[in-house]
C-alpha cells in the first residue's frame, strides 16, 4: 500500500508553483517526480489560484485541497487575529485553522510542515502520533520548545542548519535529518538559440562583448544587494554588466524602501545594472542563459539557496558569500567563496575581475558545474525523499 503523505505550506503562494517560490517548487518537483515513480499518494494544502488549480488537474497521483481567499475568509482572518492580540494565545490564522481541520479529517501516514506552516500543528497531537508529524525547516531556524513538543521528525535543508538546531534543541529524542535541495535540472540545461540570447541582451542594452552578471531572487536587504550593486559600480571595467532578476517579494510584489535605495543608486551606474523584475519561473532559464556568471553575496546565514543549483544546471559559474549552507551545495568546485565581513563590497568587485580574466578558472568551474549538479536534480530530490520516510517509518516500527 503506497504511503499516504500530505504537505503543508505556509499558505501564501500556490502547488503548483504558478507563481515563484522555493518551498511551493520544491514540492512541486516531488509532486511531479510521483508521477512517473508513483511510490506515495501525495496531498498538498495550498492556497487557491486559479492557474494552479488548472494545472493541478494534470495530477494523477496528488490530490489538491485549495483554501480561498474569500471577503468572509479575510474578515474572520482579520477577526481572529484581533482575538489572538486581545486574549495573548496563539490562534491560528483562518487559513491556517480551515488547512488544519482539512489534515485532521484525513487519513495520512505522514504530515509534513513546510516552511513556516507549523506553527498550530499541536491541533493534530490528538490524532497523529507525534513521530508521523515532520517539520522541513526551510531556513535558518533554532531550535523552539513549541517544534519540539509538537514534532517527532525535524527536516534540514543542510547540514548547517541541522546543526544549528541540535545545538539549541534541547530535546535530544527529536530526530533531525538533512534532505538536500533538488531542482529540475533538465529545464535549466537547455539551450535559447545565438539569436534569442542576442535578443534578450540587447532587451537590457547588454552587448555580446559585455560578461554579464546575474542576481537572481528578492531584492531584500539580507540578499546583499546593495553591497552588490557597490561592488558592480566600483569596478572600472565598462563591459562588466548586471542584471537583476526578482522583485521585494513575489509575483505583484510592491518596490519597497529598500528596492527604491537600490534602484537609485544603480541609475548612477549610467546603464551598467539593469532589472527584470518578476520573472515567471517557467522563463528563468532564459535568463540565466545570458549570464557569463552568477553572484549571491547574502549577508545572512544562508539555510541553502536553490539558485545555486540553477546556476551550476545552466553551467553558470557562481560568486557566493561564505553564508550558512549555501556553501554545501556552491562548494569551491564550482564557485569563487568571499568572505562576507566589512570588505565584502572589494571582495565582490575582485572576485568578479577574477572571473571575468582568468579564463582557465572559469571554464574549470563551468566544467565542474555539469560534473556534479545532477546530485541535485529533482529525481534525486525524490530519491533521497524516500528513504528520509522509509527511515522515518522504521523509527515508529
Amino acid at each position: 500500500m503506497l504511503k499516504r503523505v500530505c504537505f503543508v505550506p505556509p499558505l501564501w503562494l500556490p502547488v503548483p508553483n504558478v507563481k515563484g517560490g522555493a518551498i511551493e517548487t520544491l514540492i512541486t518537483n516531488l509532486i511531479d517526480e510521483n508521477e512517473i515513480e508513483q511510490k506515495f499518494e501525495f496531498t498538498v494544502i495550498s492556497i487557491y489560484d486559479e492557474e494552479a488549480e488548472k494545472k493541478s488537474l494534470n495530477y494523477k497521483h496528488t490530490k489538491f485541497i485549495y483554501i480561498r481567499k474569500t471577503l468572509l475568509s479575510r474578515v474572520l482572518n482579520k477577526s481572529w487575529r484581533l482575538l489572538r492580540k486581545i486574549i495573548g494565545t496563539n490562534l491560528p490564522r483562518y487559513y491556517e485553522y480551515f488547512a488544519l481541520r482539512k489534515v485532521k479529517n484525513g487519513k495520512f501516514d505522514f504530515v509534513i510542515a513546510e516552511g513556516n506552516g507549523d506553527g498550530n500543528f499541536k491541533y493534530l497531537l490528538n490524532k497523529y502520533d507525534k513521530k508521523r508529524l515532520l517539520a522541513h525547516v526551510h531556513h535558518h531556524r533554532l531550535a523552539d520548545e513549541y517544534t519540539n513538543e509538537v514534532f517527532g521528525n525535524i527536516v534540514a535543508i543542510s547540514e548547517y542548519v541541522k546543526k544549528e538546531w541540535v545545538r539549541t534543541s534541547a530535546n535530544r529524542n527529536v530526530s533531525v535529518r538533512v534532505l538536500m535541495n533538488g531542482i529540475d535540472v533538465d529545464k535549466f540545461e537547455k539551450n535559447i538559440s545565438s539569436s534569442e540570447k542576442c535578443n534578450l541582451r540587447k532587451q537590457y542594452n547588454f552587448s555580446n562583448d559585455d560578461f554579464v552578471l546575474i542576481f537572481c531572487g528578492r531584492i531584500i536587504k539580507e540578499k546583499g544587494v546593495l553591497e552588490l550593486v557597490r561592488a558592480i559600480e566600483s569596478i572600472e571595467d565598462e563591459n562588466i554588466k548586471l542584471l537583476i532578476v526578482g522583485s521585494s517579494n513575489f509575483a505583484g510584489a510592491k518596490p519597497t524602501e529598500y528596492v527604491e535605495k537600490v534602484y537609485k543608486l544603480a541609475e548612477e551606474s549610467k546603464g551598467k545594472i539593469q532589472f527584470s523584475g518578476y520573472i515567471d519561473n517557467s522563463d528563468l532559464y532564459k535568463y540565466y542563459k545570458i549570464a557569463d556568471a552568477m553572484v549571491v553575496p547574502s549577508i545572512w546565514e544562508e539555510a541553502a539557496g536553490l539558485v545555486c543549483i540553477e546556476a551550476m544546471a545552466s553551467r553558470v559559474p557562481l560568486i557566493v558569500s561564505r553564508s550558512g549552507g549555501m556553501i554545501e551545495y556552491a562548494t569551491s568546485d564550482v564557485a569563487i567563496i568571499v568572505d562576507k565581513d566589512k570588505n565584502l563590497v572589494n571582495n565582490i568587485a575582485d572576485a568578479v575581475v577574477k572571473l571575468k580574466n582568468d579564463k582557465d578558472l572559469y571554464f574549470k568551474l563551468q566544467n565542474n558545474e555539469s560534473n556534479l549538479v545532477r546530485r541535485f536534480s529533482s529525481t534525486q530530490y525524490y530519491n533521497n525523499f524516500v528513504k528520509l520516510i522509509d527511515d522515518v517509518s522504521k523509527q515508529i516500527n
